[in-house]
């Protein structure tokens, strides 16, 4: 499972003379056959090693790189197999800096090959931008399940909710001659409500602990209504969604599916209510800016809390490999007065500076409304 923190380990190495292979590869059974990935990935070692003859590396660099290679064509060659449980491949490796990184991704990715000095992580980001953690209960009038759901994987929380039969007279004795179907009635309502609150004071806990940020719940309708009196507050405004299930029979796929289907309404309209929060902001003069421009200034000063970016928006740029100034289509540094690198994509720079810097990253669709102010933006830490 990838996360944020594989992220920064990622953007931590640093090799003095041989740059970064990162490799991805389409490894989704259900678009690209096996005989295609096969295909595809030896058409990227490939095109990495012309890519290595083109470039003016010292012999030493050049013999590494090639090496590297050869080992991730060996790893892709004995990896790719028919029935992969997973849909994306990405390879990171730089033989200079003891670097070796695999990750098996939930989603695909665009099969590429990138040689650059710094792991070439946005394919990550954008992953791990498509997911939140998700808490789903599965209810029944006796039985209760908890699944943790977090990047395309479910795990079921060992915690039973199972309500613990109570010894008591039977509704006969209690209530007398006659009445024991509606004693037995009663005491079934009885026992059915001790266990949604069982239910939800272990939901409280476990959605605190493990740190959800949404609830999912699933089960008959009419259960789901009643057992949503018992929950404390905090749980009731998380819920994302609901679904019909009965715990215990419901297929861990059902629950998956499901709960995609909530997390891609739930990131519409998070993505729009965040783009309206940041445009608002920045045109109020709040703590937020839009535009390449805007947003590179902030960087610059470490300003940037959360950096929006629309997803597959490209634009050229230039930074100063000495003192690390970003800028747009600059040929000297204002800074050092160094030449500046062009850049055929300065999103991924300003990406992976944000990240070095702590900053949250959001890649939101066109549909959310960020094109029509410069494809990027930032809220920021303080005023610039």
């Amino acid at each position: 499972m990838i996360t944020y923190l594989d992220v920064e380990d990622l953007l931590d190495f640093r090799s003095a003379k041989q740059p970064i292979i990162s490799l991805y590869l389409n490894v989704d059974g259900s678009r690209v056959s096996h005989d295609q990935q096969k295909v595809f990935s030896k058409n990227l070692v490939r095109e990495g090693r012309k890519i290595i003859e083109a470039e003016s590396y010292e012999i030493e660099v050049r013999t590494r790189l090639q090496s590297d290679l050869d080992k991730i064509e060996k790893y892709l060659s004995d990896e790719l197999a028919p029935g992969l449980t997973y849909r994306g491949l990405a390879v990171f490796a730089c033989q200079e800096a003891g670097m070796w990184r695999v990750f098996q991704l939930p989603r695909p990715v665009p099969s590429s090959l990138f040689i650059e000095e710094s792991a070439h992580i946005r394919p990550l980001t954008l992953i791990l931008d498509e997911y939140h953690r998700f808490g789903v209960l599965l209810l029944g009038k006796t039985q209760a399940e908890l699944y943790d759901v977090y990047i395309g994987e479910i795990i079921k929380v060992d915690q039973t909710f199972t309500a613990t039969p109570v010894v008591s007279k039977s509704p006969a004795a209690v209530d007398g001659p006659g009445s024991g179907d509606r004693g037995q009635s009663r005491h079934s309502e009885e026992e059915m409500q001790k266990h949604f609150r069982h239910a939800a004071d272990v939901l409280f806990h476990q959605f605190h602990r493990r740190h959800y940020e949404y609830l999912v719940l699933g089960g008959q309708q009419q259960v789901l209504a009643q057992f949503e009196n018992f929950l404390h507050p905090t749980l009731k405004e998380n819920i994302a969604g609901r679904f019909s299930a009965e715990p215990g029979k419901t297929r861990t796929a059902k629950i998956l599916e499901e709960v995609s289907l909530i997390e891609r309404k739930v990131e519409t309209k998070t993505e729009k209510l965040l783009v309206k929060k940041l445009v608002n902001t920045a045109l109020g003069r709040g703590l937020a800016v839009l535009g390449m421009d805007n947003v590179l200034t902030a960087l610059q000063v470490g300003a940037v809390h959360m950096l929006l970016v629309e997803d597959g928006w490209h634009t050229e740029g230039s930074i100063c490999r000495n003192c690390g100034f970003f800028g747009v289509k600059l040929e000297t540094c204002p800074g050092c007065k160094k030449e500046m690198s062009q850049l055929t994509d300065m999103v991924d720079e300003v990406i992976e500076s944000s990240i070095k810097t702590g900053s949250i990253i959001e890649h939101v669709h066109s549909q959310a409304g960020l094109a029509e102010h410069g494809h990027i933006g930032a809220i920021l830490r303080f005023h610039i």
